[in-house]
C-alpha cells in the first residue's frame, strides 16, 4: 500500500515564517456557534428568522475561520496599531501590513500578511503515564467499522448512470453482518494505536435553559431557550484534552504563549500555547481495498463543481462565516456593519471516496486542490491510500 501526500500548493513561503503547534486549553465550557442561532429581535422584528431556533447546540470544533480570526486579533492586539482600552484599530495602514485587509472569503486571492497558513484543528489527549505526552486523536473515516468489498459488487443506478455497488459488511463477535442503513454508527476518534474513542468520552454536554424577559419583567413571546455547550472529558476519567492546530506565523510565535483568547459567539475562554510542530503519521487511517484508490478527507472540504467517484461514504455540513475588514468597528453578528456570508456546503472530515482508476481520482483531487483560499486556512486536507492488488 502506498500513501500519497498533497502536492505543496504554497511554494512561495517566506523563510522568516515559523511553523508551530498552537494549542487551546479551555478554561471551562465552550460554545461554537453553527448555522442556527437564537431568535434576535430588533425594532420588534425578527432579524434572523431563517436561522433562528429555540434549541441551539454547539459544534464540536471551532471553524477554521474562527481560528484565523483569533490569530489575526492576537497579532493586532499586541501591536501599536490597536488600542486595548477602546478595542479599536488606531492605524489602519499598519493593521493591513500585519493581518491583511480583510477576513476569509471564498475566492480570496491575497493573504493575511503575518499569517501564512493554518492546519486543521484537532483534539489531543494527555497520556496517563510518566511521559505526559499529548496524543493526537483522529476523526475516524466513515468506513472504519466496515469492510468494503468490490469483488462481489452488484450493479446499481445513480442519476441515470450504472455503478458498481460494493458489498458492505461489518464483523460482530466473529460473524460477518451485512450493512444495515437503519443502524446508527456514531462518530468516534482513533488514537495512533487504533483505539476507538467515542465522542461522548471526549465531549460532555453542558445544557443551560433560560427565559428572556422585557424591561417590565414580563416574559416575552418565544422567550424560552436551551443552549447546549460542551466541556472536555468525563468526571469519572482523568484524561485531559485540548484543541490544537499548526500555523505558520511570521517572526517568533512563542511570544503569544500563555495568552488568553476568546473563541465563538459566546466568547469562550481558552489558554493558548505555542509548542514545536510535530509531523503527524496518517497510517491509522489506512485500509486495504484491493484494486481501488481511496481518498480520506482529514478536514472539512469545499468543492463547487460536480465531482465523480465510484463509491463514497460521505456527509455534508453547512458553512457560513463573517466578512470583516480592518475598517469594521462592530463585530456583532447581527450588526449592519458585519456581513454574513451566504450558505455553502462542505464535505465532513472523515468522508471517504473510492475510485477504480487513477485518472478519475486525479480529477477529483484537482477540484479539491483548486480552492487555495480554503487550503491556506486548514480546509480541503486529505490523504490518498492506494494499492495495486487485484
Amino acid at each position: 500500500m502506498a500513501c500519497y501526500e498533497r502536492p505543496n500548493l504554497l511554494m512561495e513561503r517566506r523563510k522568516i515564517m515559523s511553523k508551530m503547534l498552537i494549542t487551546l486549553s479551555p478554561a471551562g465550557r465552550f460554545f461554537f456557534g453553527g448555522d442556527n442561532t437564537f431568535e434576535v429581535i430588533k425594532d420588534e422584528k425578527v432579524v434572523n428568522s431563517e436561522s433562528s431556533s429555540y434549541i441551539v447546540r454547539s459544534n464540536y470544533f471551532p471553524q477554521q475561520t474562527t481560528l484565523l480570526g483569533m490569530l489575526r486579533f492576537l497579532i493586532l492586539a499586541q501591536s501599536e496599531a490597536f488600542d486595548i482600552e477602546t478595542q479599536k484599530i488606531t492605524d489602519r495602514e499598519k493593521a493591513k501590513e500585519l493581518i491583511g485587509t480583510e477576513s476569509f472569503s471564498v475566492g480570496k486571492k491575497d493573504g493575511y500578511e503575518n499569517i501564512e497558513s493554518l492546519g486543521v484543528c484537532f483534539v489531543q489527549r494527555k497520556l496517563q503515564n510518566d511521559t505526559n505526552e499529548w496524543q493526537h486523536l483522529w476523526i475516524a473515516p466513515k468506513d472504519n467499522t466496515y469492510q468494503v468489498n468490490f469483488d462481489h459488487a452488484s450493479k446499481g443506478l445513480f442519476n441515470g448512470m450504472e455503478l458498481d455497488v460494493p458489498e458492505i459488511s461489518s464483523e460482530k463477535d466473529g460473524i460477518k453482518v451485512p450493512y444495515n442503513p437503519k443502524e446508527f454508527i456514531g462518530t468516534f476518534f482513533l488514537s495512533q494505536s487504533g483505539e476507538k474513542i467515542p465522542f461522548s468520552d471526549v465531549f460532555t454536554e453542558d445544557s443551560r435553559i433560560g427565559i428572556n424577559k422585557d424591561y417590565t419583567g414580563i416574559t416575552q413571546n418565544s422567550a424560552f431557550f436551551k443552549q447546549i455547550a460542551y466541556c472536555f472529558g468525563k468526571k469519572e476519567t482523568e484524561y485531559q484534552y485540548r484543541f490544537a492546530f499548526d500555523a505558520e506565523i511570521k517572526g517568533d510565535p512563542t511570544k503569544y504563549d500563555v495568552s488568553i483568547v476568546l473563541l465563538g459567539g459566546d466568547n469562550s475562554k481558552f489558554v493558548l500555547g505555542v509548542e514545536p510542530f510535530i509531523e503527524l503519521n496518517h497510517k491509522v487511517l489506512a485500509k486495504e481495498v484491493n484494486g481501488y484508490h481511496r481518498v480520506v478527507l482529514t478536514s472539512n472540504s469545499f468543492v463547487d463543481k460536480s465531482i465523480t467517484y465510484d463509491f463514497a461514504m460521505a456527509e455534508t455540513l453547512p458553512f457560513r462565516f463573517l466578512k470583516t475588514t480592518v475598517d469594521t468597528d462592530d463585530y456583532n453578528i447581527f450588526s449592519q456593519k458585519v456581513k454574513r456570508s451566504e450558505r455553502f456546503e462542505m464535505y465532513q472530515t472523515g468522508s471517504v471516496f473510492y475510485f477504480k482508476n487513477e485518472a478519475t481520482m486525479e480529477a477529483f483531487l484537482k477540484e479539491i486542490n483548486a480552492h487555495e483560499e480554503f487550503i491556506k486556512i486548514g480546509y480541503n486536507q486529505y490523504q490518498v491510500f492506494t494499492n495495486n492488488q487485484k
